[in-house]
């Protein structure tokens, strides 16, 4: 596939065919390939040379995702079915035009000794709180930034993850309070130990918040779970930072934050919870898509299960080879 721009407009050509797209997904298509499904596609133009055949009114000219093209192998032939149910859309154009695949980035959980060492040099760490919460949790950075006190609910040990705050692209841009990735809230129960570090957490930001007074600065984003020492908010750089700093301390190589969220999942599934409990724990849009990043991980458990089983039958039968 090739693509070009031409007098300012936007077009994709697919053998010859030609379709006219906005900048941001020609831009997806030519820098971006292995990113595009992160991205919205908004405004989809008609693939029709005469643009006033249908009036700008048919599907493809107003065409967009709901939320982000979130799995490749579902969005293809979902995608080209909506553009295939309008008449204004070209078939050769529908037959040819393709996502192209993401490469996913490989996954580097912390082990059980990592953890433990994680732990021990988290104690009396600034961080501490939110570092554990990430950990154990599989809260995703913009979930733990717009975490609010609210929606920890420490009667029934559950926290509701409503919203997450983000930031626009670039430097300086604004924040803001926004909906959750694949638009689904979801509740979940952490273990007791991650609920009593917050309530220490909290019990120490009041303290915090007293001392400071007038100075407490929530701004626009009041009653936050992590934040400065002054009430601020902080920002996805900020926490990288401090899990940076934090695996430093204990000696440990570099991880990244949402390896974290690996971690969880991995955790879970010793644990023995089934994938549709860690679909929604995570908040994946399907159980499939849990299963195809962590299916590796109840391969290798099976394999442990059966190499278990052969030391009991070879114990039972006190025969070496198990016969």
């Amino acid at each position: 596939m090739e693509s070009r721009e031409e007098n300012t407009s936007w077009y994709l050509t697919v053998n010859g065919n030609r379709v006219e797209v906005t900048e941001e997904v020609y831009r997806a298509y030519r820098f971006e390939n292995n990113r595009v499904h992160k991205l919205a596609w908004h405004e989809h133009r008609c693939a029709q040379p005469n643009f006033a055949h249908c009036n700008g009114d048919c599907l493809s000219c107003s065409w967009h995702t709901s939320g982000t093209l979130r799995s490749i192998d579902a969005t293809v032939s979902d995608y080209q079915a909506e553009l295939a149910s309008n008449e204004c859309v070209e078939d050769t154009v529908i037959a040819d035009l393709t996502i192209p695949r993401v490469i996913q980035k490989e996954m580097h959980p912390l082990d059980a000794p990592e953890q433990v060492q994680l732990l021990q040099s988290l104690k009396g760490n600034k961080n501490e709180a939110l570092i554990i919460t990430a950990l154990f949790t599989g809260m995703r950075a913009g979930e733990l930034l717009g975490l609010t006190w609210d929606n920890v609910d420490f009667d029934h040990g559950v926290i509701h993850i409503v919203k997450q705050l983000t930031q626009s692209r670039g430097a300086g841009h604004p924040f803001a309070f926004g909906t959750l990735k694949n638009g689904k809230t979801r509740n979940i129960n952490p273990a007791p130990f991650v609920l009593d570090i917050l309530k220490e957490h909290k019990e120490h930001q009041e303290e915090q918040k007293r001392i400071a007074g007038v100075l407490w600065n929530e701004g626009k984003f009041p009653n936050l779970v992590f934040t400065h020492e002054d009430g601020s908010h902080l920002s996805q750089p900020t926490i990288w930072k401090a899990f940076q700093k934090a695996l430093e301390d204990a000696g440990l190589e570099h991880h990244r934050l949402h390896d974290c969220r690996h971690t969880f999942a991995v955790n879970s599934i010793r644990a023995g919870d089934d994938i549709k409990t860690i679909q929604e724990n995570m908040g994946h849009y399907s159980a499939a898509f849990t299963l195809d990043h962590y299916g590796h991980v109840t391969e290798t458990m099976r394999q442990e299960s059966a190499n278990r089983m052969q030391a009991f039958i070879q114990g039972m039968s006190g025969n070496e080879g198990g016969k």
